[in-house]
């Protein structure tokens, strides 16, 4: 073995790389970049062992790797595509021949679709092993599916001391992502603190390090536009998050639905805007004139006409008319007729104070989040098969 050989798996064993289960929590944090070149240079019985903990190694083959998830015939013959360079790349592998960039690219692709099961069974241990195969063919895009895994595990457990290597891999690659990866992980696995769970008033966990969404926001990050969309949503301010999702839509099909939703919803508070203004206006002439046949203001008293008045503009959404119509037959008079004298006591008090509540609008639809942080990455074409929790 060379002096450059000894040193390479020098470098991959402090990092990591042959990580055993006796020494899983032992990973240097501190590990220096590792490019694609070094990572070629590892022998196959390397290449054979897994960044993180997991069960042994399956056997795949194309027919039992598809699965009925109703693709359309143009994207099965895609997926059919990808799984032969797969197949062909794998059996290379065996003699320490590295991908070439189409199957590195096919590789990559179909560690996506494994990780979200799409046109196959989901299986994310072999999604990270086709994420390291593909960097092992240069495929820079698979630290993202590595660093995934490191942080979420990939059907074991996750390892957060690797997931900052993966993570500055991620770095050269898209800046934004690696902060919207580095800020999921904080605020989505980092354990509640004592004083968190002492203090329910407390901001929410899910924005404890906004600074990395704000960084990733800058870079023009997909998911982290999608995550601000949300968090516009629900301060109902829904033209700010249209604005967001809107500008994720181009790159993500969830971030298109959103948009939709939200120019949805936009329309319906319009809408029931309209009908309140329209409607407001008649209940109130309504309760007016009811009043006036309440009291006899320039006219004679006529209760039984007031009552109806104030029916009407209940009907109409007026809820002082339904406050007045509650206080009249909380004390009916005998045989359920209307009190007379009741009514007349409170002609006398000033039944016109109080605010109304005003219409409610229609609430807004349930919005999405990708599956993971990732799924933007995988082919529009395929996205539309996305499987939300």
């Amino acid at each position: 073995m060379t002096q450059q050989q000894k040193l390479c798996v020098a470098l991959i064993t402090t990092l990591g790389w042959l990580i055993q289960e006796s020494s899983l929590a032992n990973i240097n944090t501190t590990a220096p970049h590792i490019t694609p070149e070094q990572y070629k240079k590892k022998s196959s019985s390397h290449l054979e062992t897994p960044l993180l903990e997991s069960k042994p190694t399956q056997s795949f083959s194309v027919e039992s790797d598809l699965s009925n998830r109703s693709l359309s015939p143009s994207d099965l013959k895609i997926l059919e595509d990808l799984l032969k360079k797969v197949a062909v790349a794998e059996k290379n592998k065996q003699s320490s021949i590295a991908p070439t960039p189409k199957e590195a690219e096919a590789l990559w692709v179909m560690g996506l679709l494994y990780l979200h099961g799409i046109g196959v069974t989901p299986q994310l241990r072999r999604s990270q092993q086709l994420f390291e195969l593909a960097w092992f063919g240069k495929e820079r895009k698979a630290a993202l599916g590595l660093a995934w895994c490191a942080i979420d595990g990939c059907g074991t457990v996750g390892n957060q001391q690797l997931s900052t290597f993966w993570l500055t891999e991620v770095a050269q690659l898209d800046q934004g992502r690696a902060s919207y990866l580095e800020w999921w992980r904080l605020s989505k696995l980092a354990p509640i603190s004592q004083s968190s769970a002492s203090e329910p008033d407390k901001e929410p966990l899910s924005f404890n390090h906004h600074d990395l969404l704000n960084k990733a926001m800058k870079t023009g990050d997909t998911q982290a536009q999608i995550e601000f969309g949300i968090e516009a949503a629900s301060k109902n301010d829904l033209k700010t998050a249209l604005q967001y999702f809107q500008l994720a839509a181009n790159r993500s099909l969830t971030a298109k639905r959103n948009a939709e939703l939200i120019k949805e919803q936009m329309s319906l508070n319009s809408l029931a805007q309209a009908k309140t203004n329209k409607n407001s206006s008649q209940s109130e002439l309504l309760l007016k004139r009811a009043i006036q046949f309440h009291r006899g203001d320039g006219v004679p008293s006529d209760y039984y006409q007031a009552i109806q008045l104030y029916k009407e503009s209940a009907q109409l959404g007026n809820e002082r008319a339904r406050r007045i119509l509650k206080l009249i037959f909380s004390k009916p008079g005998s045989d359920n007729t209307i009190d007379i004298a009741w009514m007349r006591q409170l002609s006398q008090t000033d039944i016109l104070t109080g605010k109304s509540d005003g219409h409610p609008l229609i609430g807004p639809k349930l919005l999405l989040r990708d599956p993971t942080p990732i799924s933007d990455y995988l082919p529009l074409n395929f996205q539309k098969y996305l499987n939300y929790p």
